[in-house]
């Protein structure tokens, strides 16, 4: 069995989340049809997809729910795919090589904490989906969502 078709999509947010789902649904049925097998993984800065189109309710006080409601663990919506198709991969990004197909990156722990150590992985498709970085963290993110939810604590 030859290596699988490596996918690297970098950035968990609104693009990145759309992209890997499309694509972690159509991979079985291609690979059906061509034989091939594929992995996708996704590196992010963050554990968290942060639902910023209800952020301004987040702003009024009292906020009728947990503020944490916006805030939904990104790893959890993909345990409904096959295991091997998928990994997530919560680190910072330091660089990408298009000649040397690679990616490279620090990983975070949970305490958001980056690690000295720069891993490395090859890809043989890549999705930057990285998004934008707006003046204060409460309109986007600034590194991980801990900032943004910190912001909202503070109003």
């Amino acid at each position: 069995m030859s290596d699988p078709h490596n996918i690297v999509i970098l950035g968990g947010s609104y693009s990145g989340l759309a992209v890997t789902h499309g694509l972690l649904k159509a991979l079985p049925g291609l690979k059906t049809q061509t034989g091939n097998s594929f992995k996708v993984t996704m590196i992010t800065n963050s554990t968290h997809f942060w639902f910023s189109v209800g952020a301004p309710r987040a702003m009024f006080v009292p906020y009728p729910k947990d503020i944490m409601d916006s805030f939904i663990p990104i790893e959890k919506g993909f345990k409904q795919y096959p295991t091997g198709l998928f990994d997530f991969v919560h680190a910072e990004i330091t660089g990408v090589d298009m000649e040397e197909k690679t990616v490279l990156y620090k990983l975070k722990n949970e305490k958001e904490e980056t690690a000295p150590d720069t891993t490395i992985i090859a890809f043989d498709s890549l999705v930057i989906a990285t998004g934008s970085k707006g003046p204060s963290p409460l309109y986007s993110y600034h590194g991980s969502h801990v900032p943004t939810l910190d912001a909202y604590k503070d109003i």
